[in-house]
């Protein structure tokens, strides 16, 4: 779009500046050819001397010029100042929205970096928390094996203990029958 902007402008800068550079012949008047205007400073040259003309000839109503080429150059000219006019308050409007938008890309890209290095602090607190769950699982099912451990031990100690108990109860059993004692 910038690209585009600055084209449009350096083709209407060229086209004023080519044709305002061209000279146009101006109207004929009393027998000599006079060109564009001169320069700034510069002295109009002088008609060579010549004998005075007729009084009629100096009282007759000067020749009909033409002034359609030079107005239509003026209008042309006019148009093309304003056209480059409107054209340098559009490139100066576009510079103006360009430097906007390069503030905002600027804060933007400002916030950018700062959310990533947030979401890289957050990443790096997930990852400790996920090693933290794993640990956690990992004593979780240690203490849980502990536990069925434990209950597969006491109740083999408590077998154990059953065992003995009846065997104690056989041999009271039998020492009864001995001692003749029901």
């Amino acid at each position: 779009m910038r690209a585009r902007i600055l084209s449009v402008g350096l083709f209407l800068v060229l086209a004023l500046c080519v044709g305002s550079c061209a000279t146009t012949p101006l109207p004929a008047t009393r027998g000599t050819q006079a060109t564009a205007p001169a320069l700034a400073g510069e002295q109009p040259p002088t008609p060579p001397a010549a004998t005075p003309p007729p009084l009629l000839e100096t009282m007759a109503p000067p020749p009909l010029v033409e002034t359609e080429p030079v107005l239509a150059f003026a209008a042309g000219g006019f148009a093309l100042t304003e056209t480059l006019n409107k054209t340098l308050n559009m490139l100066s409007q576009a510079r103006e929205e360009n430097e906007k938008l390069q503030e905002t890309v600027a804060e933007l890209r400002q916030q950018l970096q700062e959310k990533s290095s947030a979401v890289n602090q957050l990443q790096t607190q997930l990852q400790a928390g996920d090693e933290k769950v794993q640990e956690l699982e990992a004593a979780l099912r240690t203490w849980q094996a502990d536990v069925l451990g434990f209950r597969d031990e006491m109740r083999q100690a408590e077998e154990a203990e059953l065992e003995v108990l009846q065997q104690i109860l056989t041999l009271l059993q039998i020492f009864k029958k001995e001692k003749g004692i029901e």
